[in-house]
């Protein structure tokens, strides 16, 4: 079966270094970055969402950071579970950050019944 991730990339770094990347992403989409991926992966993701199912994405992005040191790779990922995380890439190195759910603090006092009759009878 497998699991199905929708990913998007964002690169930062020098313009003109991020330009000729692409530019060499898009000359080189039938060529393989490690055993199963071949560049076209790479193209679909740029600035854009696709769904696959990238298994080796760590190694290969690890590699392609190597190749191009001089750029910041992220990838944000959203699995088919509703789970996201986003990796990043730079100079051979990656790290993930997880998603945490953050719920805002709530104020009982926003929704007081006393308070709501309390103000009717204020603003009589």
């Amino acid at each position: 079966m497998g699991y199905y991730t929708d990913h998007n990339l964002k690169i930062d770094g020098p313009p003109d270094k991020i330009k000729e990347f692409k530019e060499f992403v898009k000359q080189h989409k039938e060529d393989t970055i490690c055993e199963n991926y071949s560049y076209s992966d790479v193209h679909a993701i740029i600035d854009d969402w696709n769904q696959s199912k990238w298994y080796d994405l760590v190694e290969d992005f690890t590699k392609i950071s190597t190749d191009w040191p001089s750029l910041k790779f992220t990838v944000h990922c959203k699995g088919e579970d509703g789970v996201e995380w986003i990796q990043n890439f730079w100079a051979g190195k990656s790290r993930e950050q997880n998603s945490h759910l953050v719920w805002d603090k709530f104020d009982f006092s926003e929704i007081d019944p006393l308070k709501e009759k309390l103000d009717a009878v204020i603003n009589e």
